[in-house]
């Protein structure tokens, strides 16, 4: 028998921005240290997976109109778009500090079949 451990809990007034933090961000600091990450987000039906990866519709919305002038990510952007920001931003901050390669892997896993999400 495996025991399986948690780290935190969060409710419905969590926003995205405190979920990031507590999730995302430390896989992506090991990430930038040479390390692969992964993120998974699991759950029953309904449960607010799809909201918390990426976000609310007004901030995909402010994602693909604001993004390339230089503005902050919305509010509600999801856990995708706040990885994508803080590795660029990394990689922006220390162009010098080593070479960077990014591969990136998007699957869904539903009733046991595993879909590629990138090779659709």
């Amino acid at each position: 028998m495996r025991d399986f451990y948690f780290d935190h809990v969060l409710d419905t007034t969590t926003d995205q921005e405190f979920a990031y933090e507590q999730i995302a961000s430390p896989v992506v600091e090991d990430v930038l240290n040479g390390f692969n990450g992964v993120v998974m987000a699991y759950g029953q039906t309904g449960s607010g997976k799809t909201h918390t990866i990426f976000g609310s519709r007004a901030s995909l919305d402010h994602l693909y109109s604001n993004r390339g002038a230089g503005e902050d990510l919305h509010f509600e952007s999801g856990i995708v778009a706040r990885c994508v920001d803080h590795i660029f931003g990394f990689i922006k901050e220390n162009p010098n500090k080593a070479q960077f390669r990014i591969t990136v892997s998007f699957l869904e896993i539903y009733m046991e079949q595993i879909t590629d999400l990138l090779q659709q």
